[in-house]
């Protein structure tokens, strides 16, 4: 899958939503938000991001349950 600069991308692991920054071959340099405040970026593989957004993939965001013992 190819990337360029303005594409929004998610790891495949999971997280939050980036914009792609720049493209140098095998790397990818992207930005996001924490809380809709900070803005953070970092490089990560192009292997390791994908364009489908985990949740429009079907992925389940994890569930929250409360144990009583």
């Amino acid at each position: 899958m190819s990337f360029q600069a303005g594409d929004v991308v998610y790891l495949k692991s999971g997280g939050p939503a980036m914009t792609v920054r720049w493209v140098n071959h095998d790397e990818c340099a992207c930005e996001w938000f924490i809380n809709n405040q900070e803005l953070k970026g970092d490089k990560f593989l192009v292997t390791s991001l994908t364009k489908e957004s985990p949740r429009k993939a079907g992925t389940a965001a994890p569930v929250k349950t409360a144990h009583h013992f």
